[in-house]
C-alpha cells in the first residue's frame, strides 16, 4: 500500500510539475496564441512551438498521471463499467451520439458564435440560398461591384458560387426548415452511430463502444462538425457508404447496390475528389474475389449489383456536367476552374509545396485526433490488417488526395483535409489499444487492460488541461472579430442596415480563415445587407452614398473600415462629411496631393 501511495504521489507530482512547465512556456509565447489566416503552404511558426511544447511537455504530464491513475483503484471502476456497457450497448452509443450532438451544439453556438471559420461557408449559403430561389445561376445584379467576393463568379454571364450542390443542398434544406443551427450536431451523432455500426461488423461490441467513446472526445470531431464545412456531410455519407457496402458484400441484394450508389454519388456531389477516390476504394474492395473464385466468376455472379450502384452514380455524373454547362457554357468547366484557373492541384505546386501538405496533414492530425500529445500511439499496436483492408484503404485514399489537391490548410478545427477518416481512425485505435492492453500483459508483470485504462484517462485529462482551452480561445478570437459588426450592431439596437466592408477580419490580424464578409442573398431579403467597398475610399465615397440612397434609404448606413485603431464601424454620414471637407480643401488647393486621405485610404 506504502509503494501504490509512494508512485501515486510521484506521478501526481510529475504531471503538476509538467503542467506548470508547460503553461510557463505558454506566458513566454504569448499563451500560445494559434494563428489562422497564414501559412497556405506551411505550418505557421507560431503553431510549431505550441505543438512542440505540448509534445513534449504533455507527454511527460500523461506518463505522470498514467503511474498515478494505474496505482488507484479507479482502474478498476472504468473497467467494471466498460462490462456493464457492453451488456448494453445501444444504451451507451445512443448517450454518446446524445454527447456528440450536445458538445457540437455548444462548440457551434458559444465557441464559434455561428461564425465561419473559413470563407468556404459564407459560399456554401449563398449557393443554398440561391438552390432555394429554385435557380444555379443568379442574374448579375446591378452595381455587381458591391457584391464580388472570395469564392462566388460574378460575370456578364452570371452570379454563383465555385462549389459543387451537394452540401448546399442540405444546407437549403436546414434552411427551409429552420435547423440550421442543429445540422452539424445532427451528421455528428450520426456520425456516432454509424462508427459504432461499422466497427461492430469489424470487431465487437466492446471495441465498437470503446470506438465511439473516442470520437466524442476528438477535437478535430467536435469543432469541425460545429462548423458549416462540407466535411460535416461528406464524413458522415463516407460512413454510410462504407456500411452499405458490408451490407451489400454480406447480402448481395440490389437494393443495397442501390441505396450504395445513391449514398457514395451524394458523397462525391458534396466533395468531389476525396469522396471519388473513397468510392474507387469501395469499388475495388467490391470488385476483388476471394481467393477461391476467379474475377470472371465473381464478375459474372454480381454484374447486377455492379449496375444498379452504377446508375445513381453515372445520374450524379450528368448532374456535374449539366451544373457546368448552366454555370460556365462548357460541361468540362466548373466554377472552381473560373476562380482558380485552369490548372489546379498538384499541376499548380511545387513538390515542396506537395511534401508539406503531406506532412502538415499528419503532424496536425497526431494532436488533433483525440487532442492527445500521441494521438496514433495505438494504431501502431493494430494487428490483422486484412481485416481493415477497407479502412486502411480509405485512409491511404484521403492521403492521396493530399498530394493531388496539395495545401497545408484549413486547421483551425483540425486538419481540415483529413476530417472524413476521423472515425476509421478512432475505431482502428480502440483495436490498437486492445491489441497494446494484450501486448503488456503477455511479456511482463503489468496488468494490460489497466494500464491502457490509465493511458486514456490520463491522455484524455491532459488534453483537457493543455489542448482544448487552447484551441476554444483561438477558434473563439476569430469568431468574435468575424461576428464583431452584427455585435456592434445589436448593441446600438439596430436591426436593419446597410454595411460596406471589404474584410470582417483583416488577413494581417492572423486570427480566422474567414476574412470575408458574408455574400448578400439572392433575393436581396437580408435585414444586416452587407456590400463591398469600390475601389479605394477617395474613390467609392460618391458610389456608396448613392447605392445607399437608391437601394436601401429605409435603414442607416455604416462602412465597416480600419481607422488605425482596429475595424471600426463608421456611419456613413461621417464618412460624407470628411469626404465633402477633403474635397473641400482639395478645391483651394493647387494640387490635390496635399489633401488629407480619407482615413488613410485603409478599407481593411
Amino acid at each position: 500500500m506504502k509503494k501504490e501511495f509512494l508512485l501515486s504521489a510521484v506521478g501526481l507530482t510529475i504531471t503538476l510539475l509538467a503542467i506548470r512547465l508547460f503553461f510557463d512556456a505558454a506566458a513566454a509565447y504569448n499563451y500560445f496564441t494559434i494563428p489562422s489566416g497564414v501559412g497556405v503552404n506551411r505550418i505557421p511558426p507560431d503553431e510549431l512551438v505550441y505543438f512542440g511544447w505540448y509534445l513534449f511537455l504533455g507527454a511527460v504530464g500523461v506518463a505522470g498521471l498514467s503511474i498515478a491513475v494505474y496505482q488507484s483503484k479507479a482502474t478498476v471502476v472504468v473497467s467494471q463499467t466498460l462490462e456493464k456497457i457492453v451488456a448494453r450497448p445501444w444504451i451507451f452509443v445512443c448517450t454518446i451520439a446524445l454527447i456528440a450532438f450536445i458538445a457540437t451544439l455548444c462548440a457551434r453556438y458559444w465557441v464559434l458564435l455561428e461564425a465561419p471559420v473559413a470563407d468556404d461557408e459564407s459560399t456554401y449559403l449563398f449557393i443554398a440560398k440561391t438552390l432555394m430561389q429554385g435557380r444555379i445561376v443568379n442574374a448579375p445584379p446591378d452595381d455587381p461591384d458591391f457584391y464580388r467576393n472570395q469564392f462566388v463568379v460574378l460575370s456578364d454571364h452570371g452570379w454563383y458560387g465555385k462549389y459543387p450542390l451537394g452540401f448546399p443542398l442540405l444546407l437549403a434544406g436546414a434552411l427551409f426548415t429552420g435547423t440550421l443551427l442543429f445540422l452539424g450536431p445532427f451528421f455528428a451523432a450520426c456520425t456516432v452511430v454509424l462508427t459504432y455500426l461499422i466497427a461492430k461488423r469489424l470487431t465487437d461490441v466492446k471495441i465498437a463502444c470503446l470506438s465511439v467513446g473516442l470520437l466524442v472526445i476528438s477535437p478535430h470531431f467536435v469543432f469541425t462538425f460545429a462548423t458549416l464545412l462540407s466535411q460535416v456531410g461528406s464524413t458522415t455519407f463516407t460512413l454510410l457508404g462504407i456500411l452499405l457496402f458490408f451490407q451489400l458484400q454480406e447480402t448481395r441484394r440490389w437494393y443495397f447496390a442501390l441505396l450504395a450508389g445513391i449514398v457514395w454519388g451524394t458523397a462525391v456531389l458534396i466533395r468531389p475528389l476525396p469522396c471519388a477516390l473513397f468510392l474507387l476504394i469501395s469499388a475495388a474492395a467490391f470488385v476483388i474475389p476471394p481467393r477461391t473464385v476467379s474475377i470472371l466468376q465473381h464478375l459474372k455472379a454480381n454484374w447486377l449489383n455492379l449496375i444498379f450502384a452504377l446508375i445513381p452514380i453515372a445520374l450524379v455524373a450528368v448532374v456535374f456536367f449539366l451544373v457546368n454547362r448552366i454555370q460556365t457554357g462548357d460541361v468540362l468547366r466548373s466554377g472552381y476552374h473560373v476562380v482558380h484557373g485552369e490548372t489546379l492541384g498538384i499541376a499548380a505546386d511545387t513538390s515542396w509545396q506537395t511534401g508539406m501538405s503531406v506532412a502538415a496533414s499528419l503532424w496536425r492530425q497526431n494532436f488533433w485526433l483525440f487532442g492527445w500529445p500521441v494521438s496514433i500511439l495505438f494504431l501502431f499496436f493494430i494487428r490483422q490488417h486484412k481485416r481493415f483492408f477497407l479502412i486502411w484503404g480509405m485512409i491511404a485514399a484521403v492521403y492521396v488526395y493530399r498530394i493531388v489537391a496539395p495545401k497545408a490548410v484549413v486547421s483551425t478545427t483540425g486538419p481540415l483535409y483529413v476530417t472524413e477518416i476521423v472515425p476509421m481512425l478512432a475505431l482502428l485505435s480502440a483495436e490498437g489499444l486492445r491489441s497494446f492492453c494484450d501486448w503488456i500483459s503477455s511479456v511482463g508483470k503489468h496488468n494490460g487492460k489497466r494500464l491502457g485504462i490509465s493511458i486514456v484517462t490520463a491522455a484524455t485529462a491532459i488534453s483537457f488541461v493543455c489542448f482544448w482551452p487552447i484551441q476554444i480561445d483561438s477558434i473563439h478570437r476569430g469568431a468574435s472579430e468575424w461576428t464583431a459588426v452584427y455585435r456592434t450592431l445589436e448593441n446600438r439596437g439596430i436591426s436593419k442596415a446597410l454595411v460596406f466592408a471589404n474584410a470582417f477580419v483583416p488577413p494581417l490580424s492572423r486570427k480566422s480563415w474567414a476574412y470575408f464578409p458574408p455574400n448578400m442573398s439572392p433575393d436581396g431579403s437580408d435585414d444586416i445587407a452587407v456590400m463591398r467597398i469600390p475601389g479605394t475610399m477617395e474613390e467609392a465615397v460618391p458610389p456608396m452614398i448613392d447605392f445607399w440612397r437608391r437601394k436601401y434609404s429605409d435603414r442607416p448606413a455604416f462602412v465597416y473600415i480600419n481607422t488605425g485603431e482596429g475595424m471600426t464601424l463608421v456611419p456613413i454620414e461621417e464618412i460624407e462629411k470628411m469626404w465633402n471637407a477633403i474635397e473641400k480643401r482639395a478645391s483651394h488647393s493647387d494640387t490635390s496631393s496635399t489633401s488629407t486621405s480619407l482615413m488613410g485610404g485603409q478599407t481593411n
